[in-house]
């Protein structure tokens, strides 16, 4: 191969219902942009319901897979394209129940010689746009709570901004 085709991190935080845009990368080894190139694409959904309070926090509902989008676009003159596409509300959403929607993206890149390279990326979004981590010891004095480390990270696994308030 003479060339390669990444996805960016999903940085994002987002929700279901809400529009979605991935970024990616075609570029030669030899780091020039493989330009105004051939992308074709397919956006795969997988969605999960988790019952809340659940201990065991179990899958109680697992759709079938389906294909929700499918469409060819080109890179830019730098190499990039963006794959947009919208995460839908389900008919019977249920606000007490954990939704999750993940996206299974195919991309294949196709450059003027014929030349063609795929990649694949996976992302995550919810109901619950993200989660916390806290990283704290087991036992804390009162006076050392500034050691306490909370950061956000969105369903995919990736830093997210925060902001909050310590009480």
């Amino acid at each position: 191969p003479k060339f390669e085709v990444t996805f960016d991190e999903f940085k994002d935080k987002k929700s279901l219902g809400d529009s979605i845009s991935i970024t990616g990368k075609a570029i030669s080894f030899s780091g020039v942009p493989i330009a105004n190139a051939t992308v074709a694409y397919s956006v795969n959904k997988v969605e999960n319901r988790i019952r809340p309070f659940d201990v065991y926090d179990r899958i109680i509902d697992r759709t079938f897979s389906e294909t929700i989008k499918i469409d060819t676009i080109r890179t830019d003159n730098e190499g990039n394209f963006i794959i947009s596409f919208k995460s839908e509300i389900p008919q019977d959403f249920n606000s007490k129940w954990r939704v999750t929607q993940s996206f299974n993206i195919d991309a294949s890149v196709m450059d003027a010689t014929g030349e063609t390279n795929e990649s694949t990326t996976r992302l995550t979004i919810g109901n619950i746009p993200f989660t916390l981590q806290i990283d704290a010891p087991e036992q804390i004095d009162a006076n050392d709570l500034d050691s306490i480390t909370i950061s956000a990270q969105n369903l995919s696994g990736q830093k997210v901004p925060a902001k909050g308030k310590f009480i």
